[in-house]
Order: structure tokens, then C-alpha cells, then sequence
């Protein structure tokens, strides 16, 4: 099993269960069934939580049941010479947290249909050594010319007397093995799960530090497969190959009579005199030692626990914010692991048929060169708003600034840049000013966040409360603070905006978020980047495109190779029309025509297998001013003249 997220998080949250081993009980069909169980890593077997059960899995590639059909081994990998992800495998997935990695034997229907899973390999770990060993034995840990133990310090705790402590053997942390059922005080003890304790034997409670003995390796260091010439091994191999009855053994302590133990190597016991095998007076015997595996089976030792191990965010730990923009700023795809895992995500999603979405963000990241490759990819897609941060505004502590003068925005700078460095003009992006405080729902806290989270907030709640074609500005779906529009309580501005600082930030098509006395935190803009004056120009105006003509494309497909006649015209006439005036009703259209005859789709054009339709929109527009005239009268004045 592999898991479907390659960073950390999975060998830190996750384990496999393998449990409900069965032998085949006909004759004319000898593969037999299992349960593939994934739980939660902290979960206890007392108190076992699922998060998804795959139940009478097989090793039959013929069957609907085949494992790998039923869980999927599906996955992705992403190309740099296409820029895309490839896919890879035969069966969808049809877990969140898995696939599968079949062997190819077993996969192509030429394994043993007997054969069922009954073991597994633990996590690599580094091969213990003492002070003792030649620098060549300590070496076989090197990366590189670099010994991971080079400079190694001993303590006042190796220190016997006057002479440093000789012989000290270096130990290894690894996860451990149940042995017996009896451990964690179990509510029956001969249904437990064998193999990794992820309690610790700590009477059934769970551990808080299991995930950190599942992490990656050193750099050049296999993170999966053990190699001794890089000095790591196994950190066990688990078989229910070596369970034993506690009637068999005297090795298990403290555990019930009748119950199943586990001893490791137990089916290779035997005294080194004797050679290789079992010997029959030898009380520490596997049950396969004396019977074979459906003994064990039969025995109720059936069903094991496995975790997942390595992983790797590809992030530099070392890192407050991985990345932060002092650190990608002038950087390249060639040159900084940051730079190139943003653009990466930037090129991920550049494919409409791959991925659906309608609004792109980066928070935070201020980069001008690739808040251009988002704004973009947004509108090579032609269905999607990009909500980009600018660079010259507040700056947080992560970037290495202590000062506080230092990381305070400029409305000046910001415009600056803006300008001269971004140089945008396209209506699929958007950007705010100043930042905002927001208050942690979770825990309380207060923090600074980029002013696109509290954008992206507002178009959504627009767009639940109203519709998305309403300007996502204003007291009524821009209020910050009153109508908690974010999403999450914002309490603060970075920096509070004169009537000036808003004009100026607007005229250069940067939306204000702005603070008042009585009406509290308010987004007070709504234009995009296109700086060529049109319709385009602000932002409801944007989604409203961008969902037209979504839904109209949706309609178009399903008329490709049809016939290129007046009755395929009509159908599509007879779903546009009222699709058009559906948006209208609801206030996004001020008046629509749609033109599909043979003044568009001319015979030349039908020659070359083309149907054309033109559609003429005339959006609403927002109200941005208001003018309001007073006038004095006299006190006789009749306000019916």
C-alpha cells in the first residue's frame, strides 16, 4: 500500500490494518479473502477507528473483488518535459488515502491463487554501531564525503571516573511489535491485531510521538528499501509465520492461557548445534513449525497492523514559512525548490479539462514573475480569476525582518510596483490592499493574513448570500467585519486607509479594504487588472463572463459530431436561451441576444465542419458612485412643483 499524499502526512496520521484472513473454501476457486482496513494512527485497538474498509479483497485479477480493483492503484507523477501529471496504473481509485502497488506476478494471474498477505517489512532504520567500530563501519552512513557522525560529542553522562566510557553502543529509535495478546489490556484478547504497536504497550492508550519514528531519510538515503552499503536494515520483518500458542511457549510472559503470542523467528527456532530447521523438543515453536498456515489462520491469528512510512513535504524544515518571498524572490525553477514547487502548482491546474475552478490564489506570495504565470494561466484557461498579493505591502516576521518599521506596507511603494514590475493588464486578476487581522477560530489566536484570503471570503459568501455576478465590495457582501464576509472573524487592518490612500489605489486598479469608525472593515473596490477601460474592468462583471461562458461550452460539447443542421441549431438554441434568461432574472443581465442561422454558420463554414453562434451580452453594472443633490427652498416652496 502506498499512500496518495506523498508528503508526511500520511505516515504521520495513518496505518493499515490487513485483517479477516480466510482460506478459500472451494475447491474450484483457491484464492481465498482479506479486509484492508485504514485507520487512524492514533486510534487504539480497544477503541479501533476506520476510516475506510475494503472487505473481501482477493488476489484474483480476474475478480471484481481483485485488491487492486477495489482499493485502486492508480496514481500520478508529475512530468517536467510535458509539465503535466502522468498517470500511471490500470484501476481508479477508489480510496482518499491509498493505492495500491501490485506485484507484477500477482498482477498478471502467475502467482500461487493460495497466496495471502501475511506479513510485512518494517520501516528502514540505521544500523546500530559503537564508539568502538573504524571510522570505515561508522562510514557506511555517509551521504556524500559527509559522515552523518563526523564531530560527535560525548557528555558528561559517558563519562565513568576520569576515562570516557568505552564501547558505547549507538541505538537506533524503531517502532515495536505486539507479543502478546494480553497487552493494552484488550476487551477480548483473542481478537487483537498483531504487528506494529502503535500504543507502545502503554495500557491501550495511544501515542502522541508514533509519527516521528515513520519519517524520510537522509538525502540519498532510501527512504523505503533498506541497503546495507547506505547502513540500514529493517527495523523488523513481521510474519504471522511466528505466531505460537502460549500453550507452546514459555517465552511469553504475563500472557493468558490459550491466547495467541508472537515471537519473532520462532518457525526457524532451533539451537545453533543443530543446523537450520525445527526441532521437535524445542518448546518455542511457530504454529506453521508444526502445522501450516491455515493452523494459524484457524487459531485466530487472523490479522496484522502495518504503518506507512516516509514521505517528504519537500520543504526546508529548517524554514519558518517555506516560502517566503525573500527566499524566492530572483530565484528560478532550476535554482530554488520553492520557485519551482509554486510554478508547478501554477502548470497543475492550467489544463480546463483536467481541473475545474473559477478562482486561483497564492497567498502571501508576492513574486511578480509568477503572479504573471498565475494571472496567466487563468486566462489562457479563459475561466478562472486570479486573486494575486502585491509585493511593497506588509511584510511578516518569517521573512526575516525583525524591525517593525520595516514590514509596515506602502500604499506609495505598492502602487510603484504595481506598475513598473507587475505591469498587468488583464481582466483575470485582481488585488487588494493593505492586509488584515484575523482571529483563529480554532485556538484563539490573532495573526496577519494577505489580503486575498479575506478577497476569496467575500466572493464566496457573494456568491452563497446573493449570486456571484453581485460585486463582491460594499457594507452588504464586502463587510469584513460586520457580515464576518472573510469567513472568519477579521478584527484589523495593517494599515488604515485615508479617503486619499483609497483613490489612489483604486485608480491603479488595486481594491481598498478600508476601516471605519462606525461601519467597521469594509472591501471597498471591486475592479480588476485590466487597466484598458470596458465593462471587463471590475470584477462581477469577470465571474459573470467566466460562468456564461462555462455553461454555454457544457452545452456546446454535448453537440459536437452532430449533425450541422437547423434541428442541432435549435437544440442549442433551446438551452442557451433560457440559461441567458435565468441570469438576466436574476439581475446579471440588462438584455441578451443569441444569433444561430445562416447569417453565422454560412455554407463555408458548415464545409468545414463548423457551427457558429454569436451572443451579445449586456451586463449590469455596479454602483461605484453615488450623487446626491440638496437643495434649500424657501418655506413657502410647494414640493410638487
Amino acid at each position: 500500500m502506498i499512500a496518495r499524499n506523498t508528503g508526511r502526512w500520511a505516515s504521520r496520521n495513518i496505518k493499515v490494518s490487513i485483517q479477516d484472513i480466510r482460506v478459500s473454501a472451494d475447491d474450484a476457486n483457491a484464492y481465498g479473502t482479506f479486509s484492508v482496513i485504514v485507520r487512524a494512527m492514533r486510534d487504539t485497538d480497544n477503541r479501533p477507528q476506520y476510516l475506510e474498509q475494503f472487505n473481501n479483497c482477493n488476489l484474483n485479477p480476474s475478480s471484481l473483488n481483485y485488491v487492486a480493483r477495489r482499493i485502486g492503484d492508480k496514481y500520478s507523477t508529475w512530468s517536467d518535459s510535458d509539465r503535466r501529471y502522468v498517470e500511471y496504473g490500470n484501476h481508479d481509485s477508489n480510496s482518499d488515502y491509498i493505492y495500491v502497488d501490485m506485484n507484477i506476478q500477482v498482477d498478471e494471474g502467475k502467482a500461487n491463487p493460495e497466496f495471502l498477505p501475511f506479513g510485512v517489512f518494517g520501516p528502514p532504520v540505521f544500523s546500530s554501531f559503537n564508539d568502538s567500530d573504524s571510522p570505515e563501519t561508522v562510514g557506511t552512513m555517509v551521504t556524500g564525503s559527509t559522515n552523518f557522525f563526523d564531530g560527535i560529542a560525548f557528555d558528561e553522562r559517558m563519562v565513568s571516573g576520569s576515562n570516557i566510557m568505552s564501547n558505547i553502543l549507538f541505538h537506533f529509535p524503531k517502532l515495536r511489535l505486539r507479543q502478546s495478546a494480553s497487552e493494552g489490556n484488550p476487551t477480548d484478547p483473542r481478537d487483537v491485531w498483531y504487528g506494529v504497536d502503535t500504543t507502545f504497550d502503554r495500557q491501550a492508550r495511544a501515542s502522541d510521538t508514533i509519527g516521528e519514528y515513520t519519517g524520510p531519510k537522509p538525502f540519498g538515503v532510501d527512504m523505503f528499501v533498506a541497503d546495507t552499503s547506505a547502513g540500514t536494515v529493517n527495523s523488523w520483518v513481521f510474519t504471522l509465520d511466528d505466531m505460537m500458542n502460549t500453550d507452546q511457549t514459555t517465552v511469553a510472559k504475563n500472557a493468558l492461557t490459550g491466547t495467541n503470542v508472537y515471537v519473532s523467528g520462532s518457525r526457524q527456532a532451533s539451537p545453533a548445534s543443530v543446523g537450520s530447521g525445527p526441532r521437535a523438543d524445542n518448546p518455542n515453536l511457530s504454529y506453521i513449525a508444526t502445522s501450516s498456515y491455515k493452523h494459524v489462520l484457524d487459531n485466530g491469528a487472523d490479522k496484522f497492523t502495518t504503518v506507512l512510512h516516509g514521505g517528504f513535504d519537500g520543504l526546508d524544515i529548517g524554514e519558518a514559512e517555506p516560502f517566503r518571498n525573500t527566499l524566492i524572490d530572483g530565484a528560478t525553477e532550476l535554482n530554488n525548490y520553492a520557485f519551482n514547487s509554486l510554478k508547478i502548482a501554477i502548470d497543475s491546474v492550467r489544463d480546463p479539462e483536467h481541473v475545474e475552478f473559477d478562482i486561483a490564489a497564492m497567498p502571501g506570495i508576492t513574486d511578480n514573475v509568477l503572479n504573471r504565470n498565475l494571472i496567466d494561466m487563468c486566462e489562457d484557461r479563459g475561466d478562472a480569476l486570479a486573486v494575486v498579493d502585491l509585493k511593497n505591502g506588509y511584510v511578516p516576521e518569517t521573512e526575516g525582518t525583525d524591525a517593525i518599521a520595516d514590514r509596515l506596507g506602502s500604499v506609495f511603494t505598492t502602487i510603484n510596483n504595481k506598475k513598473q514590475n507587475l505591469q498587468i493588464n488583464s481582466s483575470f486578476g485582481c488585488a487588494y490592499y493593505p492586509w488584515v487581522q484575523v482571529q483563529d477560530t480554532i485556538n484563539g489566536a490573532l495573526l496577519w493574513v494577505p489580503p486575498s484570503v479575506a478577497a476569496i471570503g467575500a466572493m464566496s459568501y457573494g456568491q452563497k448570500t446573493q449570486e456571484l455576478w453581485f460585486a463582491p465590495a460594499g457594507f452588504t457582501r464586502g463587510g469584513l467585519s460586520v457580515n464576518s464576509a472573510a469567513g472568519i472573524p477579521v478584527i484589523g487592518v495593517r494599515e488604515r486607509l485615508i479617503s486619499k490612500d483609497r483613490d489612489k489605489l483604486y485608480e491603479a486598479n488595486i481594491n481598498p479594504i478600508a476601516q471605519f469608525p462606525a461601519e467597521g472593515i469594509v472591501i471597498f473596490g471591486q475592479k480588476t487588472l485590466q487597466v484598458t477601460p470596458s465593462a471587463l474592468d471590475r470584477i462581477n462583471v469577470r465571474r459573470l463572463l467566466i460562468y456564461v461562458k462555462r455553461q454555454i461550452s457544457k452545452i456546446a460539447a454535448t453537440l459536437l459530431f452532430d449533425q450541422n443542421v437547423q434541428s442541432t441549431w435549435n437544440r442549442f438554441l433551446g438551452r442557451v436561451e433560457p440559461l441567458l434568461q435565468s441570469v438576466r432574472s436574476r439581475l446579471g443581465l440588462m438584455e441578451y441576444k443569441v444569433i444561430l442561422d445562416e447569417t453565422t454558420t454560412t455554407p463555408d463554414l458548415i464545409d468545414r465542419n463548423v457551427m457558429y453562434a454569436k451572443i451579445f451580452l449586456k451586463p449590469t453594472r455596479a454602483i461605484e458612485f453615488i450623487a446626491i443633490d440638496f437643495v434649500i427652498t424657501d418655506s413657502g416652496a410647494a414640493f410638487e412643483d
